[in-house]
């Protein structure tokens, strides 16, 4: 079902196969530096692109692996989190939306269940423009194709332009962790993106309290999903 998504979107926009060993390439660039990944190599476009064909157009390194793994959040009313923790993380906006369950019944160039999950959180979270206001997303893209399609769906970047956008220089950091193409552990892989994100606005937040503009919040994305080639989504919009 991955091949048959990622076929249908490289013909909607009229996009070169090549893209999909671009952007899977820059995942694992990003995925070389996680000391929790499945994948630690930093595989070229060369690579990805010579690795074996799985499903049209769609090769192995293209797609996420099967892994092993596991993580936690620990979630409690904003009166408690001193009791657990001097850094807590904040819960801005949760957004989700199921589409139907058969593909046939869905435009696979496109997520509708996403566009509805991403709108709610952020309205919720008070955010009117997602690619400038959020400083970092973790997105679950079991394909190098998702990587790019779940960016668009998001908002942070036109139809069609996800490939563009993620190899531009860009103000987001978009899967710094390599995303699900690093590691994959199933029902997890969903949570990990939150855990990521956490650890990240953990990071710019003691950046930002030695430097002058420690008084701006810094808003974070985590996506996960569930059901046939993203049947379902949940997308999360968190602060320091």
């Amino acid at each position: 079902m991955l091949g048959l998504q990622a076929r249908r979107y490289l013909n909607r926009h009229r996009l070169d196969e090549g893209l999909l060993s671009d952007v899977a390439a820059l995942s694992y660039t990003n995925s070389s530096q996680n000391a929790f990944a499945h994948r630690r190599e930093a595989y070229t476009h060369q690579a990805v692109h010579q690795s074996t064909l799985l499903a049209d157009p769609l090769r192995v390194l293209q797609v996420a692996p099967e892994s092993d793994g596991a993580c936690a959040v620990l979630l409690a009313s904003k009166e408690r989190p001193g009791d657990f923790t001097s850094q807590p993380i904040w819960l801005r906006g949760v957004g989700s939306c199921y589409d139907a369950h058969s593909p046939g019944q869905r435009d696979l160039a496109e997520s509708m269940a996403l566009r509805k999950a991403a709108r709610e959180a952020y309205g919720r979270a008070g955010i009117t423009s997602p690619a400038i206001e959020l400083s970092l997303a973790e997105a679950m893209d079991l394909s190098s194709c998702q990587t790019m399609l779940w960016a668009e769906e998001m908002g942070f970047c036109p139809a069609g332009r996800g490939g563009e956008w993620l190899l531009s220089k860009r103000q987001m950091t978009y899967n710094r962790s390599g995303g699900a193409l690093a590691a994959n552990p199933g029902f997890a892989t969903g949570l990990v993106r939150v855990v990521e994100v956490a650890q990240r606005l953990r990071e710019a937040d003691q950046r930002s309290s030695k430097s002058a503009e420690s008084n701006s919040l810094i808003y974070g994305l985590a996506h996960g999903m569930t059901g046939y080639i993203g049947q379902a989504h949940c997308v999360w919009i968190l602060s320091m």
